[in-house]
C-alpha cells in the first residue's frame, strides 16, 4: 500500500505539470485531505475535499475544476486565471479558520515545480491537528497515534456533517413556508386552509424538532447494518413528536417531515460512511423500509390502515418503501436557485402525482378526493388568476395537501444535500 501511495502521489505531481504546459499563464489550487496511515480513503474522505471545494467556489471562478481518485487519497485540482500570492495567503486563512481546516491541504502552484508554502510568505506553520503544536514538531517527535489523529479527524467531520444535516433542514422546512399561494397551505402571509395553523406556529414546530434530524443522522453513521436500524430509532420519531406537540398545543405541523426528513437524514449519515454516490441514499431508504407495510397487516385501525385495506393508498408508507423514487426522479425539476414559481410547480406536480393521505383525510371520503383532484387538475398553477381561484378553491374546501408539502420540503433538504457529493 505505501508504495502505492508514493506512486500516486508523483502522478500527482505530474498532473500538475500536465496542467501548467497547457495553462503557462495561470495557477492552480490543489484540495486535498490531510489523512494519516496507509488507507486515505475513508468515504466521509471525499466528503471532507468537497466542503472546501465549495468554500472556495464561493470566491473564486475557477475555470479548470477536475476531481481524481488516488491511494494518496481523493483531491480536486481548480484552474485560476493568472497568479497571484495573496490566494495562498487566503487559502492559509481558510486551513486556519474553518473548523476543518486543519484536515485539509489547500496547495497553491504557480508553477509545475512546487506549491508556494507559509515560508515562503513568512507565515508561521501549521498547528498539528490535536494539540497547539507546530505540526511538523509532532510529526518528528511521534507525539500522537495514527489511531488518534484519525479517530479524531472522523469524530470532528461525522459531527460537522451532522449539523450541516440540521442547516439544510431548517432551510428547507423556511424554503417551504415563504411560498406564497400553495394551495391552501400556510405561508408566511396566510394560513391558508388552516385555522389553528400559521407561520410562527410553524416556526416554533420546526425549531422543536431540529435537533432530532441531528440524532437520526448519527444513529445511521454509527450503524453497522440497516435492517434493523429503523426499529431501534423509533422511539426517536416518537420523542420528536411529543417535542412538536408541546411546541405547538397539540397541532400537527409536521409529523410527516419527522417521518420523512427523518428516515432522509439516517439513510444519509449511512451512506456517508459507507459510500461516496448520492444515489445510495435512496438505495439505502428502500433497504431500510423493505417492510414497511407490516404495520398494514395488523388489526391496529387507523385512518391509514383503513385507506390502504379499502383502496390500496400507501401514502408516506409506500414513498419511503419505494426509496423516494418519486423525489428521485423529479430532483431535475429545481436547483439550488429555484425561484416560488419552479417550486411551486413541483408541488403541484406532487399533489396530482402521489397519494397524499392529508388530502384525502381533508376531502372527508375517496371519492370527493377523486373529484377534487379532477378539478385542481384543470387550473394552471402559472397562471396567477387561476393561482387565486385554486387557492379559493382549496380554502372553500378545507382542503390541505401536507403530505404533497412535505415530499417538496424533502426535495428541496436532497437537491441541497446533493451538492456536498462528488
Amino acid at each position: 500500500m505505501r508504495d502505492s501511495i508514493l506512486i500516486d502521489r508523483e502522478k500527482r505531481l505530474n498532473k500538475v505539470k500536465e496542467f501548467f504546459l497547457a495553462n503557462p499563464n495561470d495557477s492552480l489550487i490543489v484540495i486535498k485531505a490531510n489523512i494519516p496511515g496507509n488507507n486515505k480513503n475513508y468515504p466521509f474522505v471525499s466528503y471532507l475535499t468537497k466542503v472546501f471545494l465549495n468554500v472556495l467556489k464561493s470566491t473564486y471562478n475557477f475555470f479548470f475544476i477536475h476531481f481524481y481518485k488516488s491511494f494518496d487519497g481523493p483531491y480536486f485540482f481548480c484552474g485560476i486565471k493568472g497568479k497571484d500570492e495573496n490566494i495562498k495567503k487566503h487559502l492559509i486563512k481558510i486551513e486556519d479558520s474553518h473548523e476543518l481546516g486543519r484536515f485539509i491541504d489547500l496547495d497553491y502552484f504557480i508553477n509545475p515545480a512546487n506549491s508556494l508554502s507559509r515560508r515562503n510568505l513568512n507565515l508561521p506553520v501549521r498547528k498539528c491537528v490535536l494539540c497547539n503544536n507546530d505540526a511538523l514538531y509532532c510529526i518528528k517527535a511521534d507525539n500522537h497515534s495514527t489511531k488518534d489523529i484519525l479517530y479524531y479527524i472522523e469524530k470532528t467531520t461525522v459531527l460537522y456533517f451532522a449539523d450541516v444535516v440540521v442547516d439544510l433542514v431548517d432551510y428547507s422546512i423556511i424554503r417551504e413556508l415563504k411560498i406564497d399561494h400553495k394551495f391552501g397551505l400556510v405561508s408566511f402571509s396566510s394560513t391558508g386552509s388552516h385555522a389553528d395553523m400559521n407561520y410562527r406556529l410553524m416556526i416554533s414546530a420546526k425549531d422543536a424538532i431540529l435537533n432530532y434530524f441531528k440524532r437520526m443522522f448519527l444513529a445511521g453513521y454509527q450503524a453497522s447494518g440497516l435492517t434493523t436500524l429503523l426499529s431501534s430509532v423509533r422511539g426517536e420519531g416518537l420523542e420528536a413528536e411529543r417535542q412538536m406537540y408541546a411546541a405547538t398545543n397539540g397541532v400537527n405541523a409536521y409529523k410527516g417531515i419527522i417521518f420523512l426528513l427523518g428516515i432522509t437524514a439516517l439513510s444519509f449519515g449511512y451512506t456517508l460512511k459507507t459510500s461516496t454516490d448520492f444515489n445510495d441514499i435512496f438505495t439505502n431508504i428502500k433497504i431500510l423500509c423493505a417492510n414497511m407495510y407490516d404495520d398494514f397487516e395488523s388489526n391496529y385501525n387507523s385512518s391509514g390502515m383503513k385507506l390502504y385495506k379499502e383502496h390500496n393508498i400507501t401514502g408516506v408508507r409506500g414513498v419511503v418503501k419505494d426509496g423516494l423514487q418519486v423525489i428521485k426522479d423529479n430532483l431535475h425539476k429545481i436547483s439550488l436557485t429555484s425561484g416560488d414559481r419552479e417550486l411551486r410547480n413541483l408541488l403541484y406536480y406532487y399533489i396530482l402525482n402521489t397519494e397524499d393521505t392529508v388530502f384525502i383525510t381533508r376531502s372527508k371520503s375517496y371519492e370527493n378526493y377523486l373529484k377534487y383532484k379532477e378539478i385542481i387538475r384543470k387550473y394552471d398553477p402559472n397562471d396567477i388568476n387561476d393561482l387565486k381561484e385554486l387557492n379559493k378553491f382549496a380554502e372553500k374546501y378545507n382542503l390541505s395537501f401536507g403530505g404533497a408539502a412535505d415530499l417538496l420540503i424533502t426535495t428541496i433538504f436532497l437537491i441541497n444535500l446533493k451538492e456536498l457529493f462528488v
